[in-house]
């Protein structure tokens, strides 16, 4: 199946109901032949849904933003994501964390004792995810999104 993108950077879902499934964008970087988040602390078995015990699975909410989140050698995907919400900050990057450091920042109301930074544009923060469609890697775009198409997609079931 062919699908076309337009040129615009659209939004998969505005809708206040973060409870039913939705399509999302994920990044990820290959380890071993296996898919991994881009911090390397869970892998993503292709058609599988996935679960973190340390807080939500990041992702991006338009191919546009994790196409500039991306670099050359990671992967971005079309998955099918649950529970998806708007993420502002993160921790920081530059910062040694430990999955307990995660857990406990995800949890904690009051993030100002952590180390953290804006969130890319369009992060969202997903309790399930599952990868459907690889759409490109790097710079190659594989298959190339139509917003209708997506409509369709992000349709409830």
């Amino acid at each position: 199946m062919t699908i076309h993108i337009t040129s615009q950077d659209f939004q998969l879902s505005k809708r206040e109901d973060v409870k039913k499934t939705k399509f999302v964008f994920k990044v990820t970087d290959v380890i071993y032949n296996e898919h991994w988040g881009t911090a390397g602390l869970m892998s993503y078995p292709i058609g599988e849904w996935v679960e973190s015990e340390l807080g939500p699975i990041l992702a991006f909410d338009s191919f546009q933003n994790a196409k500039a989140f991306a670099i050359s050698r990671h992967y971005i995907w079309l998955a099918e994501a649950k529970d998806v919400s708007p993420v502002e900050i993160v921790l920081s990057p530059t910062s040694l964390t430990s999955p307990k450091t995660i857990k406990e920042f995800w949890q904690s109301d009051d993030k100002s004792g952590f180390n953290t930074v804006h969130a890319p544009r369009g992060t969202v923060g997903c309790q399930r995810i599952r990868l459907v469609e690889m759409v490109a890697r790097g710079n190659i775009i594989f298959e190339i999104l139509d917003e209708e198409y997506l409509k369709q997609k992000n349709k409830p079931k």
